[in-house]
């Protein structure tokens, strides 16, 4: 795996390193496991490492047991996202060209999009995390150092909100 030298310091190359020659074998069988895929398995594991370039101070000096638990949750999630759009890939595939209520969808679509992206960045963040990338509740509490009741009453209201906003309330 290349890593730009911009994506991390200096000092954190050795301890990158180490921590994917440590993970990367187990992610690529649980990514593999999930997508029953070798190649698409490999981008998701790519796709993890690259992100966690970006992000290496969320793990930097964490124990053992939280950084693989952190991983494995970025896995699920990247293999997730890869089925999701194995899924959205055949659907474009098989639709049928002006399909009646494609425009009803579209815009309703873009109407999801203008409510979520009016929603609190706290909401939103969680509502995304939640709604499109699959993780649970729980999950997003640990990534976010929450208690679980408050990310419940956060995504609570994120999707109250959203109801107000698209019924025109």
């Amino acid at each position: 795996m290349i890593i730009t030298t911009t994506d991390l310091k200096d000092d954190d190359i050795p301890a990158f390193s180490e921590l994917y020659r440590l993970h990367a074998g187990w992610m690529l069988r649980y990514a593999e496991y999930i997508l029953k895929n070798r190649q698409d398995a490999e981008d998701a594991v790519q796709e993890c490492f690259l992100y966690l370039a970006g992000h290496f101070h969320y793990v930097r000096g964490k124990d053992e047991k939280s950084v693989r638990s952190a991983l494995l949750v970025l896995t699920k999630s990247r293999s997730l996202n890869v089925l999701r759009g194995r899924r959205e890939h055949a659907d474009l595939e098989e639709a049928d060209v002006g399909c009646p209520g494609d425009e009803m969808r579209v815009l309703e679509g873009m109407a999801l999009e203008e409510a979520i992206a009016a929603l609190p960045p706290a909401q939103r963040e969680v509502f995304l995390l939640h709604a499109a990338d699959g993780y649970s509740l729980w999950e997003i509490a640990g990534l976010r150092s929450m208690r679980y009741d408050a990310v419940r009453k956060t995504w609570q209201r994120a999707r109250q909100a959203l109801k107000q906003y698209l019924s025109g309330e």
